[in-house]
């Protein structure tokens, strides 16, 4: 989301909603001005316990999508920045993904897993441009206009966060089913092992 955001934002702002380079430049730093002041708050909710890491990355992930949404649909430059305010507030995914493999991997492999996951986020910055430039082509392959185009961008991008975020929560879904039969599994059968009588009562 970043690296679309990056590097077709200004262009956006400038040539087709007639943005100045002053509010072309705000809309590029209303995300890390709102991820400066948000993430903290929801790592915080995570460590606290109030909230599970996996809901607050769910969380993140549809804050993603809303924000790519709601910079889709927008004709204003206001709209913009409002969006990406908002992809600032819930841009906490990377944290929280290196608080979580922390905790479920050795100690002796916590730096090589969190290494992994900054280099995942650093190749979507490196990609995001890439693909916008790929899919606008293909827009105007399409014929689409070309004002239309960098929005069709983002409305992808949304849609790409949406498909994660339903995978993470059908995934979750199977792991919570695996946990809770796994535990039910062995009371059960310890209860059966209780209800028949051992060998040297039946004699």
């Amino acid at each position: 989301g970043e690296g679309v955001a990056t590097s077709s934002l200004p262009l956006h702002l400038t040539r087709t909603l007639g943005a100045s380079p002053v509010l072309a430049g705000a809309a590029t730093s209303a995300f890390s001005a709102a991820q400066l002041v948000c993430c903290p708050l929801l790592v915080r909710l995570s460590v606290s316990g109030r909230w599970d890491q996996a809901t607050i990355l769910r969380l993140c992930l549809a804050g993603a999508a809303a924000s790519n949404l709601l910079i889709a649909c927008s004709s204003s430059v206001a709209g913009v920045i409002t969006g990406r305010l908002l992809a600032g507030v819930f841009a906490a995914s990377v944290p929280l993904a290196q608080a979580a493999t922390a905790d479920v991997v050795a100690p002796g492999q916590v730096a090589q897993a969190m290494s992994r996951v900054s280099a995942a986020s650093q190749m979507g910055v490196v990609v995001g441009p890439a693909f916008s430039a790929a899919l606008a082509s293909l827009f105007a392959l399409w014929g689409v206009p070309p004002q239309l185009r960098v929005r069709g961008v983002f409305a992808a991008a949304a849609c790409f966060a949406l498909a994660v975020l339903s995978f993470s929560g059908t995934f979750g879904l199977t792991e919570e089913r695996t946990a809770s039969r796994s535990k039910s599994e062995p009371t059960s059968e310890a209860g059966a092992s209780k209800a028949m009588p051992p060998p040297e009562a039946e004699r």
